[in-house]
């Protein structure tokens, strides 16, 4: 009896490339990476509508 399955793909890109992630630790970045400003939250907001 087959309980599930599970596929894997191994071309698959890797989630921190898709997201574009820094490789640096979150803390060790400075205000303006972590905070871009206005007119990036308006780009993002404009591309979830």
């Amino acid at each position: 009896m087959v309980t599930g399955l599970l596929y894997v793909d191994a071309d698959a890109a890797d989630c921190h490339d898709v997201l574009g992630t820094p490789t640096a630790p979150l803390n060790a970045l400075d205000e303006s990476v972590l905070c871009p400003g206005a007119e990036a939250l308006e780009g993002v907001n404009a591309q979830l509508r």
